[in-house]
């Protein structure tokens, strides 16, 4: 079987890219990786570089992860073919699961984008390029979560002009 990673890039060159697909495998992949205990008080909020920031319920339950940061970096890493992170930063970002992005905002603001993805038509050539480029991912979520923020992208991109 052939990885995704070597699939996308024969695709298409775009850098940051494999960064938006990593960070999107960890966040469909968080409560397998890490387990039920550590997924209940903590979650994914964004990858810059090979920094992974962990949203927690309060500065105790980032204080109390320090001590599993290791294992989690380890973990994390086992899911790839490559080191992906090198340093987890614990940020008290909490709200119910199942709760929006809207809470990222308050970290920081460069990591949250407003898109409401209803009210926006993508060109169709977009849309095939998106539909061309995750054609060969088996896994139907991770290809649909890859496909929105394939297509987040694509619409921030359109606002920035």
């Amino acid at each position: 079987m052939e990885k995704i990673s070597d699939v996308l890039k024969k695709r298409y060159k775009v850098l940051d890219v494999n960064l938006k697909l990593t960070e999107a495998i960890i966040r469909i992949y968080y409560k397998d990786i890490v387990g039920h205990e550590i997924y209940k008080i903590s979650e994914p909020i964004a990858l810059k570089g090979k920094t992974l920031f962990l949203g927690v319920k309060n500065s105790v339950w980032a204080h109390h992860l320090l001590y599993f940061k290791e294992e989690i970096i380890k973990k994390i890493n086992s899911r790839f073919s490559k080191r992906v992170v090198r340093d987890l930063r614990f940020v008290v970002s909490w709200e119910e699961k199942n709760r929006e992005e809207e809470k990222y905002n308050e970290f920081n603001e460069e990591l949250y984008i407003p898109l409401d993805l209803t009210n926006v038509n993508l060109p169709d050539e977009k849309t095939a390029w998106i539909d061309r480029v995750c054609a060969d991912i088996d896994d139907e979520v991770l290809k649909e979560k890859l496909k929105e923020i394939m297509k987040k992208d694509v619409i921030f991109k359109m606002q920035k002009r």
